[in-house]
């Protein structure tokens, strides 16, 4: 498991970093489209149905009207135009409220697990606002600075990739605690503990912020620092175990 996990990070890493600084807007607009779609069909085994196609429709559906109604040209995006602000903050509230089911399950899941119109509302709340939030973060000043949304992109997947890889390491070496048991009966408090520590550090470290380099002068190269961070990216084993980050 581990092995497979390092060559998926070795081979998708790199990728999912080239895409981030190196795709023009509508390249990247049309990736991180596919990318969100993969994620939909993974949550159609969520949902009820003989057919994960059929099962698929109504999250197609959202997400394409969505870029249909909402402008996602990069000056409506720097732009905050009418609609993506709303579908962001829309998943908040949502994820605050998954909270709350996290929290209260098995107890919170006799009102929608019988539900199939909710198990499709539940994909589409967590996806949709996904796709939105990493195009306002990757086109974020695009004709000032070319690099720093993309900068501000990679600093989020660093978090994900590191909590995610701490959080294995650690419960695979000193996990005791169950933190979740109904839930998920493998995840412990020491994991959770470790991942937290970790996104703390992309946070907050100097030398993180040194690289990334935000107060740099306008259109520096990536490529200066680049190469660091794949060479570093590889360090996580499950830094793209699931594909791009959630």
């Amino acid at each position: 498991m581990l092995k497979q996990r390092v060559l998926t990070a070795l081979v998708l890493a790199p990728l999912v970093v080239a895409g981030i600084f190196y795709l023009p807007p509508f390249p990247f607009f049309v990736a991180l489209m596919l990318v969100t779609l993969l994620g939909h069909w993974e949550w159609t085994q969520f949902t009820p149905g003989d057919s994960k196609i059929r099962s698929l429709i109504p999250q197609v559906v959202a997400l394409g009207a969505s870029a249909v109604f909402i402008p996602f040209d990069v000056d409506s995006i720097n732009h905050l135009a009418m609609g993506s602000v709303e579908i962001v903050g829309a998943g908040v509230a949502w994820w605050l409220l998954a909270t709350v089911f996290v929290l209260s399950y098995p107890r919170s899941a006799s009102w929608w697990s019988h539900s199939s119109v909710l198990r499709h509302l539940f994909g589409i709340m967590t996806l949709v606002p996904f796709f939105w939030s990493v195009l306002i973060l990757r086109y974020s000043h695009l004709p000032e600075e070319p690099f720093y949304g993309a900068k501000l992109l990679l600093l989020v997947c660093l978090m994900v990739w590191a909590a995610d890889s701490g959080a294995y390491f650690a419960g695979k070496k000193f996990g005791k605690r169950k933190m979740a048991p109904n839930v998920s009966p493998n995840k412990t408090v020491e994991a959770w503990s470790a991942a937290s520590l970790l996104r703390f550090w992309c946070l907050s470290g100097r030398r993180l912020h040194s690289i990334l380099n935000f107060q740099a002068q306008r259109h520096l190269a990536a490529s200066r620092w680049l190469p660091y961070w794949l060479q570093s990216l590889v360090i996580w084993p499950r830094a793209c175990s699931n594909g791009f980050p959630v």
